[in-house]
Parts: C-alpha cells; sequence; structure tokens
C-alpha cells in the first residue's frame, strides 16, 4: 500500500500504519490485555484507525464479532487490507461513520 508501512505485531498478526501519521503504542496493547467481555458479545472500536485495537482483541477471541469505525475514509480502506491480510473476516464489520 502506497503511503502505509506494515508493522509486525505478533508471529500472527501484522498492521499497515500511515507513513509520517499516527502509530499505535503500548496502549493499544494494554486496552486489549484488560477488556473483558461476558462470551458471545460483540465489541466496537470506534476511532479504530488501521484497526490494531480490534485485531488485538479478535486474536484475543473477546468478542464474537468486531465492529471498526472510523471517520476518515483512507483508514478504512488501511483496515479493510489489515482485516484481509490477518484472516479476521468473519470477525470485522467494517464502517466508516460519523456518530
Amino acid at each position: 500500500m502506497d503511503g502505509f508501512r506494515l508493522t509486525q505485531i505478533n508471529s500472527r498478526l501484522s498492521v499497515y500504519e500511515k507513513e509520517g501519521g499516527q502509530t499505535f503504542g503500548a496502549d493499544s496493547f494494554l486496552l486489549a490485555a484488560y477488556t473483558t467481555s461476558a462470551p458471545g458479545s460483540d465489541a466496537v472500536d470506534i476511532g479504530c484507525g488501521t484497526g490494531i485495537c480490534s485485531f488485538l482483541l479478535a486474536d484475543r477471541k473477546k468478542a464474537r464479532h468486531i465492529y471498526a469505525v472510523d471517520i476518515q475514509p483512507e483508514l478504512i480502506s488501511a483496515a479493510k487490507v489489515n482485516i484481509s491480510e490477518n484472516r479476521l473476516h468473519s470477525r470485522h464489520a467494517k464502517r466508516n461513520a460519523v456518530i
């Protein structure tokens, strides 16, 4: 993807991030680690950017479905690529929306 760089997260996940843009940090990992949910529940990642938090939640199987929402079409496009590259189709729904 032009204007994006690929970052390896762990042995199962990698994420395209916008070059020169905001990148994820330790807070994404902490949020995913400390999130609790009831079995079979859904999650919403508002302001998902390229999707790192929702990917970590999916990787840790903390939600049945994850709705990733952002207002920036370019980042939603990157999140869609990231979902495809990480084979997370069945757990993610992407939305470009203003809430």
